[in-house]
């Protein structure tokens, strides 16, 4: 009778999270057999099938600008907040003073700040500095956002790492800088990995703050999809959704890949 309690609480919880998952993802997932459509409008189920939006998409040069202003933006992302986020990272998990934890709150404090908030404070800032409208300011605007999640990957990584390790190598003889490259860092490769995973998709997915920052000439996806919602419901919204979405996925499955294999 035990048993059975146990495998029909087990079986109950699965299909509770199944229908969690399928409640949340639905709606995402709704957008890809849509923008199969034959026909100019939004509909589901889809009429016919046809990949004529995609090949709209691809020969739009204001969308084809787009992604590859996204791709520039959000490759200088992870450039810049993996390494600032993986050495904030360790300073954070080497620091033993009472001000550890205010520091951590401190350098956490984007995730939970309202990205309007945000928005409004780097755009002013921005604008004073002249960089508002570039692709630097945009870097550095993701970066904000993108580097409290490095943090937290490489902190995970770090309180999973043997703690002698590193005064092992250096008691061996083993300088600072060589121990960091030859021991510490093959170590913490996939929290800065995640992290970097993670920052990629936060700077490929963001549209507030770069609804205020971008010009005419710095437009990213999302904010083309926003203003095309605005004006009106193409197809090609859907295009471009799914391919983000497609993306964003595919980022998720690299990420469990490389953290299953360092596991075994």
């Amino acid at each position: 009778m035990d048993r059975f309690i146990q495998t029909f609480g087990k079986g109950l919880y699965v299909v509770f999270m199944a229908l969690v998952v399928v409640y949340l993802v639905f709606p995402v997932l709704v957008m890809i057999p849509i923008s199969f459509n034959e026909i100019n409008d939004l509909r589901f189920p889809p009429v016919g099938f046809s990949f004529r939006w995609y090949e709209a998409f691809a020969n739009d040069p204001v969308w084809v600008h787009a992604l590859f202003t996204s791709t520039k933006v959000a490759f200088g992302t992870v450039a810049v907040s993996a390494t600032l986020g993986t050495l904030a990272a360790m300073g954070l998990f080497q620091c033993r003073s009472l001000m550890r934890a205010p520091l951590q709150g401190y350098m956490l404090s984007p995730i939970v700040t309202p990205v309007v908030v945000l928005a409004i404070g780097v755009f002013m800032v921005f604008s004073r500095w002249g960089i508002a409208g570039t692709i630097p300011g945009l870097i550095i605007a993701h970066s904000v956002l993108a580097i409290p999640v490095v943090i937290v990957a490489v902190l995970t990584a770090l309180q999973t790492m043997p703690p002698n390790v590193v005064p092992a190598a250096t008691g061996l003889g083993g300088s600072r800088l060589r121990v960091f490259f030859r021991i510490e860092l093959p170590l913490l490769r996939p929290g800065i990995f995640s992290g970097a995973v993670f920052a990629f998709i936060t700077s490929w997915d963001e549209a507030v703050i770069s609804t205020f920052l971008t010009a005419p000439a710095t437009k990213t996806l999302p904010v083309l999809i926003w203003g095309g919602v605005q004006t009106g419901l193409s197809p090609i919204i859907a295009a471009v959704g799914s391919i983000m979405v497609t993306l964003t996925a595919l980022a998720f499955v690299v990420v469990w890949i490389f953290r299953t294999r360092k596991a075994a």
